[in-house]
C-alpha cells in the first residue's frame, strides 16, 4: 500500500481550537504563524546585546514578511485573503504592525502580537457558542430540486 502525499510528513501548522473560535480560523492560523516567527527570532537573538537585536524593538519581539512571503507560507490562500486576514487581526487589536523606517525607501511591515489583547478588549464573542457558528463569507446556494427524480 502506498502512502498518500496529503498527510503530515512535514512540520504541521497547529493551533488551538479555542483561539480559532474567538478570532476566526484564518485569523488564528496567521496569529499562530506570527507567534512561531516571534519565538524563532527571540531564540536567535536573545544572546546578542540589546543594540544588536534587529527584531527587538519597543520592548517586544517583531517579525516581518511581505504579502508574497506570507503567501509562500500559506499557499492555499490568495494574497487578497492574506491581506484581509491580517487587517482583521490588526482591527481586533491582536496583531500589531509598524513600519519602523517610515519616510525612507524601506517599506517593510513588521508584526508582533499583543499577548494581553484579551484583557484589554471588550468581551470577544466565542463563535463556538453561538447558534450560527459564525459568519458565512460567501453566498449560500440552495438547490430546491436536488432530490427530485
Amino acid at each position: 500500500m502506498s502512502k498518500s502525499h496529503l498527510f503530515i510528513d512535514e512540520r504541521p501548522l497547529m493551533l488551538l481550537p479555542k483561539l480559532a473560535a474567538k478570532v476566526g480560523l484564518n485569523e488564528a492560523i496567521v496569529l499562530q504563524q506570527v507567534h512561531y516567527w516571534l519565538i524563532i527570532n527571540e531564540e536567535k537573538e536573545q544572546q546578542r546585546p540589546l543594540p544588536e537585536r534587529s527584531h527587538y524593538r519597543e520592548k517586544r519581539w517583531w517579525t516581518y514578511n511581505s504579502y508574497p512571503q506570507w503567501k509562500e507560507q500559506f499557499p492555499w490562500w490568495s494574497e487578497h485573503t492574506i491581506r484581509r486576514t491580517i487587517q482583521s487581526c490588526e482591527e481586533q487589536g491582536i496583531l500589531l504592525s509598524r513600519q519602523f523606517e517610515a519616510g525612507s525607501y524601506d517599506h517593510v511591515k513588521w508584526y508582533s502580537l499583543d499577548y494581553d489583547w484579551e484583557a484589554k478588549s471588550p468581551v470577544i464573542p466565542d463563535v463556538s457558542k453561538t447558534d450560527s457558528g459564525g459568519v458565512q463569507n460567501g453566498p449560500i446556494y440552495i438547490y430546491r430540486d436536488y432530490y427530485r427524480d
